[in-house]
């Protein structure tokens, strides 16, 4: 059996979601949701939750010139 999300009810669980991370959380400035790349990317079995962040290199190359300090935080990171 095959079943699908409830489109609607996730829409307003992620809402619900990102609305208490503003409220307990003012350092956030701004919540995205990925489209469908970030799926693309994530392993079908891991032992813990997983959190990625997918670039391009054209993206990492733009962000720069663009945010200089989240350029140098991404670029710190380990490289896999």
């Amino acid at each position: 059996m095959v079943r699908w999300a409830d489109v609607e009810a996730v829409s307003a669980a992620v809402e619900a979601y990102a609305s208490s991370i503003r409220r307990h959380h003012p350092e956030v400035s701004r919540i995205l949701m990925p489209r469908d790349r970030i799926p693309t990317y994530l392993p079908d079995r891991f032992p813990t939750g997983i959190d990625l962040l997918v670039l391009t290199e054209v993206e990492i190359d733009s962000l720069a010139v663009r945010s200089p300090d989240w350029y140098a935080a991404i670029t710190s990171g380990k490289a896999l």
